[in-house]
């Protein structure tokens, strides 16, 4: 049996050993400050150049078939500092480049031998934190509060993309170009988000088509996508299935205490048409952070994906990156309910509680509405057939092992009724991760 992951744990256990020694090998600017190493939770002090070895595990995902483990490198001037090889001679430098690379293990199909290893690069050049462009194989989350989203989430593995921003004043415009999984398929994406005290609003697009669609000069500007379909099939240029386009709000306002409160709702084609019922093609998020005073902070979130939401009538337009979906990883035709609890202060290291429950259906990717037709669509529009049910508990805890290395890790366990939508299936199965961080300045 082999196992390829054991070059790569020689290779996690050596990278901190040879990094703790690459200063001693590497040029250091003049112009460099001292660099400070950023306390838990805070900024670097002074400049310099610092870079972050994390290595997490995930246990096996019952719910995906699937088993991940990531191990990032990544390097990037620390705030502040003047060593940027881009402008040396401001003692700020506007510009910041930030390189990073991991490695993403994946079982699929229920561990029967199908192994596949991502690796994602990517190169991110930022100025004055108004305009960012990054280039390589990234993962995206384009959740507003970087926690769980139904739009772009970091559960898929990297994309080879390119992907600009560009903040002025309130507004910001995100852009991505990317190349997914399979023959001839691409992602586009586009989103305007506005900012004003502590409310925040987003109103954008995602696509998944074929190159045909993709090349299109107007598809490389916060140009709707929608409209670009519209006048392509008008035109005859493309037809139907060249692209499947989503449309997506979020919001969200915190509060000056902490406290938070969002949704966003994302649809597939038809949906946004007043009049129309196709209720089947919606997912959507709301969220809640409360501050308890002085006794921590309750989170409460509810997610729902109904069926044929992430799916389209041909394999080409199907919202997936290597058969792992790229909004919420556990739809469509399921729903989430998650309740955490954090602790103003730890615990004997342990830093939250919370409680999981989830419902799947049998809807899968492939399940399409104009298959099935449009009345029977309307009653297997959500948790259809015999529904898997779990109810999981968890907890957090966070340890400073060393100055410089922190460790984090998570455990949960609880019953599963009706395991992959077997009736009178039940088990009890087990959730979490381990996740080293190895913080290291370079130049000094």
């Amino acid at each position: 049996m082999k196992r390829p992951y054991v070059k790569y744990l020689i290779c996690i256990i050596c990278t901190p050993i040879l990094l703790s020694h690459l200063h001693m090998i590497m040029p250091i600017p003049m112009a460099a400050k001292p660099c400070a190493l950023a306390s838990a939770g805070g900024a670097s002090e002074a400049g310099g150049i610092e870079s972050e070895v994390s290595i997490k595990v995930l246990s096996p995902d019952t719910f995906m078939d699937s088993m991940r483990q990531d191990v990032t490198f990544q390097i990037a001037p620390s705030p502040g500092s003047a060593s940027s090889t881009l402008s040396t001679s401001l003692p700020d430098p506007p510009w910041r480049l930030a390189l990073k690379v991991s490695r993403r293990f994946a079982k699929l199909n229920e561990y029967n031998g199908i192994s596949a290893a991502y690796l994602s690069t990517a190169t991110e050049l930022a100025y004055n934190a108004k305009l960012k462009v990054s280039v390589g194989r990234l993962a995206n989350n384009w959740s507003l509060w970087q926690g769980d989203t139904v739009v772009l989430s970091p559960h898929a593995p990297g994309y080879d993309q390119l992907q600009y921003s560009f903040r002025r004043g309130p507004a910001t415009v995100d852009k991505i170009i990317g190349r997914l999984s399979g023959d001839d398929r691409y992602l586009l994406a586009h989103r305007l988000t506005l900012t004003v005290g502590g409310a925040t609003a987003a109103i954008g697009e995602t696509a998944v088509c074929n190159r045909k669609f993709a090349v299109n000069l107007v598809s490389f500007l916060p140009w709707p996508y929608y409209w670009t379909q519209w006048v392509g099939l008008d035109a005859g240029f493309i037809n139907n299935n060249d692209v499947n386009v989503y449309a997506f709000v979020q919001g969200m306002y915190r509060t000056k205490g902490g406290a938070l409160i969002g949704a966003e709702l994302m649809v597939d084609d038809m949906p946004h048409w007043f009049g129309t019922y196709q209720i089947f093609q919606v997912a959507g998020l709301a969220r809640a952070e409360l501050p308890l005073w002085r006794f921590g902070k309750l989170n409460l979130q509810y997610v729902r994906v109904n069926n044929y939401t992430y799916s389209f009538q041909k394999d080409i337009g199907h919202y997936v990156h290597h058969d792992f979906l790229l909004g919420f990883p556990y739809g469509p035709d399921g729903d989430e309910l998650h309740l955490n609890y954090q602790f103003a202060r730890p615990i004997f290291g342990f830093t939250d509680v919370g409680l999981i429950i989830r419902r799947h259906g049998e809807g899968r990717i492939g399940d399409t509405w104009e298959k099935d037709g449009y009345e029977k669509t309307k009653d297997n529009s959500f948790l259809t057939g015999v529904v898997e049910s779990a109810q999981l508990i968890y907890t957090s805890a966070t340890y400073q092992l060393l100055p410089n290395v922190e460790l984090s890790a998570r455990f949960g366990v609880g019953p599963v009724q009706n395991a992959k939508n077997r009736k009178g299936y039940n088990k009890v199965t087990a959730i979490g991760f381990v996740d080293i961080k190895y913080h290291m300045p370079i130049s000094r």
